[in-house]
């Protein structure tokens, strides 16, 4: 796996730092082992072992390895995936359950992407945030562009607050657009929903509803070799009625190449 990523990007194998590779396992009441056809899931990848977010010089990228259909990984259909990096990992919408890789890869090897990745989430609960174009959370924004995000608040609820990169920024109706040049390369777009009677209750009596430093939060394996991630399904049917359900993936953990 690692030579088909090698290949695919014009690397050397000294400009690769570290990598760790995920076989993931779908069991879902003991007969789906296979992502449905038209399903995401939403998955936090750890970083290699002794990296994260704030390590300087280094680009993190998520690879997925094709098999053919002898089982065997096909290194002509080695993809790099979209994903937006966080304090706790590499974050990624897929559909399938090949191999992945997470890589670090010396910066000054890297091409400069044009790109911006933004990655939608709801604290707490009472509504939802969703691409409008794809209805899904993560989003690629190209130079000059613009992606705009729908919030559906459930029944009696309403938007609390709205934060881009833990920074609050103004919201009017039920959209959120966001510009390109006022991204950053990976950003985390974070809202929170309030039941109207407690808005209601607060107002009533002086109550300041006291913004709180939410950061995203993943079950992601680090160090083991085995462990379990939580990731979200959503099943968009043939009468365009999408259902959420969580699952638990068996994560295979296996470290290829470590820091140097």
């Amino acid at each position: 796996m690692k030579n088909s990523i090698l290949n695919k990007d014009n690397l050397q194998e000294k400009d690769v730092l570290s990598s760790s590779t995920y076989e993931l396992d779908l069991d879902l009441c003991g007969f789906l082992t296979r992502v449905p056809s038209g399903t995401y899931m939403k998955v936090a990848f750890g970083f290699p072992q002794g990296y994260c977010a704030k390590d300087a010089g280094v680009t993190f990228k998520l690879y997925h390895f094709k098999r053919g259909n002898d089982g065997k990984i096909d290194p002509t259909q080695t993809i790099e995936i979209p994903c937006v990096i966080t304090e706790y990992g590499l974050v990624a919408e897929i559909n399938d359950f090949s191999p992945f890789a997470v890589v670090a890869i010396k910066n000054d090897k890297v091409e400069s992407s044009a790109t911006k990745s933004v990655y939608s989430r709801v604290v707490g609960n009472g509504g939802s945030v969703k691409v409008e174009s794809s209805n899904q959370n993560l989003a690629s924004v190209e130079q000059n562009g613009k992606v705009v995000f729908t919030v559906n608040a459930m029944e009696g609820y309403k938007i609390s607050y709205v934060l881009l990169n833990q920074k609050k920024i103004d919201v009017t109706g039920d959209k959120i657009e966001l510009n390109y040049d006022n991204l950053q390369d990976n950003n985390i777009l974070e809202v929170a929903f309030v039941a109207n009677r407690v808005d209601e209750y607060e107002k009533q009596n002086g109550i300041t509803n006291l913004q709180q430093d939410f950061s995203a939060s993943y079950n992601v394996p680090t160090s083991t070799s085995r462990g379990f991630l939580i990731v979200s399904l959503s099943i968009l049917g043939s009468l365009v009625v999408m259902t959420t359900a969580f699952l638990i993936v068996v994560v295979k953990k296996k470290k290829i190449k470590s820091k140097n």
